[in-house]
């Protein structure tokens, strides 16, 4: 029996045991590497699919799935799942594999095992592999947020969201100040590297180039001497808005300024206040500025402060434990900027966080919705007059998203909408919502 199958079921036991919120990356850390990203793989794909999977396990067993053991269930998952999807592994082997793994985690059902995954591949012998019968099976969602973003957001290409079309392509910012993007890629061959620019979204629907980089063939990153040195920070496109929003609002109001405050309420891991500071330090017209970048624990404040120190931005970065939702009346009308990236329901990022599709319920996107509605009432009242806030999410909700849009106006009603845009996740580019404010 292979132990990397027993990691893996393992692993998505506890999963599915802990509602999909469990840390498994220390039980991975025996795998050699070519074991290790095998199990990566197997435990992403069942995990991402796994609505296709249930549907598709139901096609071929008398039982129910719901009614299998946890363990018989996830092992059909897994061996379904490389007979499906997993060129390399023979289809016989994938059935013995399962059968060795049932003997070893259940009693008397290797049978059973074996006899699934037997008629499973008589059906693929025939052409006639089960097909999704739902949406939810189909883009491998709950049937209610199907629903909803068919009714708020009709425009939406739901075909984006099926995982399994993209490669596994790693973005990173360019800290331009180090080094710039055309340094970097004649440089990153040289590591065995495949790079290429990227264009960060706008909300105007243009793009900025020269910032972002599309890395290919990499599985460390940390390996790298660019990374290492701080000539890179990893960062999806979409999160690379908000800031980029925020500073160039500012800069056109503010023609002539040359000292800025900002204040990022929910910073970690930090990566819209570093895009903030790079943006700084390139701008010849800043004598002066402060990035006060916040979380609610010193596990979160940490982890900022470990890549402002790599990126060499502590100068400009001052990091604090802080909770959100509390109002700190030191802070009043202190922010030229604000940014307000707040806490979220995480349906735009599925294609990093595929465990999220399976964990969320409606009641989430509502106490979520209630958290930001506490935390922008805290927060608002650190933006000065004439200051820009800038209010993101990287999920696709109307509750998180345009109703919060208008909960801050009718709140603040020395508040101006500048420009807003709703991100929707696909191949390229996650989820995301971006809407800008002036105070006037």
């Amino acid at each position: 029996m292979n132990n990397t199958r027993r990691t893996v079921l393992d692993i998505l036991l506890s999963l599915e045991k802990n509602g999909f919120r469990y840390d498994h990356s220390h039980k991975l850390e025996d795998l050699n590497e070519r074991d290790r990203q095998y199990a990566e793989r197997l435990i992403r794909v069942v995990t991402e699919r796994r609505y296709e999977l249930l549907d598709c396990l139901s096609q071929v067993s008398s039982l129910p799935p719901a009614k299998m053991k946890p363990a018989v269930r996830n092992i059909l998952l897994m061996a379904i799942s490389e007979i499906r999807w997993f060129d390399s592994v023979p289809d016989r082997a994938a059935v013995n594999e399962a059968v060795e793994l049932s003997k070893r985690y259940v009693k008397n059902l290797s049978g059973f095992v074996n006899g699934v995954l037997r008629g499973y591949l008589r059906m693929k012998d025939k052409g006639e592999e089960p097909e999704p019968r739902t949406d939810e099976a189909r883009y491998n969602m709950p049937s209610f947020v199907i629903d909803m973003w068919k009714s708020a957001y009709p425009d939406m290409d739901l075909d984006g969201i099926i995982p399994g079309g993209g490669d596994d392509a790693t973005t990173v910012r360019v800290m331009r100040y180090i080094a710039g993007a055309d340094d970097l890629l004649q440089s990153l061959p040289n590591e065995g590297i495949l790079a290429e620019p990227a264009i960060i979204p706008s909300v105007s629907g243009t793009g900025e180039t020269g910032k972002a980089l599309i890395l290919h063939n990499i599985h460390d990153i940390s390996h790298l001497p660019e990374f290492r040195s701080g000539n890179m920070y990893v960062q999806d496109l979409s999160s690379m808005i908000p800031a980029e929003e925020a500073y160039s609002s500012w800069r056109e109001c503010n023609k002539e300024k040359k000292e800025l405050t900002a204040i990022d309420v929910c910073a970690s891991p930090g990566g819209k206040s570093i895009d903030l500071a790079e943006l700084l330090r390139m701008d010849p017209g800043i004598k002066k500025a402060e990035i006060i970048a916040r979380d609610k624990s010193e596990k979160k404040t940490q982890l900022i402060k470990e890549n402002i120190n790599r990126l060499g931005l502590s100068d400009i970065i001052r990091t604090e434990v802080f909770d959100a939702g509390n109002f700190d009346p030191t802070l009043r009308d202190k922010a030229d900027i604000l940014i307000a990236d707040l806490p979220c329901s995480g349906l735009g990022v599925v294609r990093h966080k595929s465990e999220i599709r399976n964990r969320i319920k409606k009641s989430d996107i509502i106490s979520l919705s209630e958290l930001q509605q506490n935390i922008l009432k805290a927060s608002i009242p650190y933006l000065k007059t004439g200051g820009i806030m800038v209010y993101s999410t990287c999920t696709v909700t109307p509750d998180e998203n345009q109703n919060m849009r208008d909960f801050i106006l009718e709140e603040n009603k020395n508040f101006n909408l500048i420009k807003e845009r709703q991100f929707f996740p696909d191949m390229d580019h996650d989820g995301f919502y971006v809407a800008v404010f002036k105070k006037i």
